[in-house]
């Protein structure tokens, strides 16, 4: 059995208690606190995937452990199984490996489709002249685009949310800080070289994100992939140390996926053409009487998609063909259409005439 550790619902990292990937046990250790009456690193979710060959045989079984803090007399557990048949082990062999599957469109995005997502990511090779290169390519996401979702008891950490093309959403979930982890955070706040630091920075790693412009975009081209931009910057925030409140504290995410229909009028293409990112300030105050207490602060995430037509369609009817072909104004030259003395117009008959007897003769 081949155990992973998914998350801690009490921590602002992601590994429970004195436990980390590089410990000697490969599960963490279950403790009791006397002294503040809490069960650390106590079991709050279990998932078990078993793999067969579909002829009986067990290949694997994999654990999957979710952790949490127990203050309570009581808690809750979740159990669950799951089992991968001969056709869906090959599937995820294949999105292991970086092999899509399925497209989102062939080209244009169908509504309703995983937005094609991933990282870029380099590789240096030297040519037959001795040339040092260097290729680009897209490492693609398993199941396309994700934001923060809200994962095991309405917790961020260990949650996400796919991205539909098309589909407009708003989503929440909640992180739990003591009053000096809210401070840390607070100060911690703002953009510097290294780049963005908010509360959702273990969360939302917008750092080299990609999108596909098409529903088939090829990992392989990277012009077929535009850049996650962030709209404005993000400030620092301001702690007030006597009313525990922090000032400006980012609890917000807006994504605006910007979209176009392009190509035939008759069977346009849905494509992405820029992807935004911005974060949402308010308020902070931390409200607890202890300051060892963990209260839940809400963290929205909003997800937009707009539609920017590149033009106004407007269906044309040309007019209806002439039966007899507009001829240019000096045709009959040196004839005119009228003489002097003559009746108006009276030239007409001699023009028509001197017409139809250039067109006999050609006959």
């Amino acid at each position: 059995m081949v155990p992973r550790i998914r998350t801690h619902d009490g921590t602002v990292t992601l590994y429970p208690h004195d436990w980390t990937p590089a410990s000697t046990s490969a599960i963490p250790e279950t403790t009791y606190d006397a002294g503040a009456k809490v069960c650390k690193n106590a079991v709050a979710k279990v998932q078990y995937t078993v793999t067969h060959n579909g002829r009986g045989v067990v290949s694997e079984v994999e654990v999957e452990l979710w952790y949490k803090d127990v203050t309570d007399a009581f808690t809750t557990q979740e159990f669950g199984v799951r089992y991968v048949g001969p056709k869906t082990e090959t599937a995820l062999a294949q999105a292991a490996g970086n092999e899509r599957l399925e497209r989102s469109g062939m080209p244009g995005y169908l509504p309703g489709t995983p937005v094609l997502s991933g990282r870029l990511a380099t590789d240096s090779f030297t040519r037959s002249s001795g040339e040092v290169a260097t290729k680009y390519a897209v490492k693609e996401r398993v199941g396309g685009m994700a934001v923060v979702g809200m994962g095991h008891g309405g917790r961020c950490l260990g949650g996400a949310r796919d991205v539909k093309y098309g589909h407009d959403a708003v989503g929440a979930c909640t992180i739990a800080l003591n009053r000096a982890e809210l401070k840390t955070a607070c100060e911690a706040q703002g953009t510097d070289s290294s780049g963005v630091t908010t509360l959702y920075t273990p969360l939302f790693n917008a750092a080299d994100m990609v999108v596909g412009v098409f529903g088939d975009a090829d990992p392989n081209k990277r012009a077929e992939w535009v850049e996650l931009r962030q709209d404005g910057a993000v400030a620092p925030a301001s702690w007030n140390e006597e009313l525990g409140m922090c000032d400006r504290l980012v609890t917000g995410l807006s994504v605006t996926v910007y979209t176009a229909a392009v190509g035939n009028e008759l069977e346009p293409q849905n494509k992405i053409v820029g992807v935004y990112h911005s974060y949402v300030t308010t308020p902070v105050t931390f409200a607890a009487s202890n300051p060892n207490l963990r209260p839940e602060i809400e963290l929205r995430t909003v997800v937009t998609f707009v539609d920017l037509p590149d033009r106004i369609m407007e269906e044309q009817v040309l007019a209806a063909p002439r039966i007899v072909p507009t001829m240019p104004a000096d045709f009959f030259y040196p004839f005119t259409l009228s003489t002097s003395g003559a009746a108006a117009n009276g030239g007409v008959p001699l023009l028509a005439a001197l017409a139809i007897s250039f067109l006999l003769v050609r006959w």
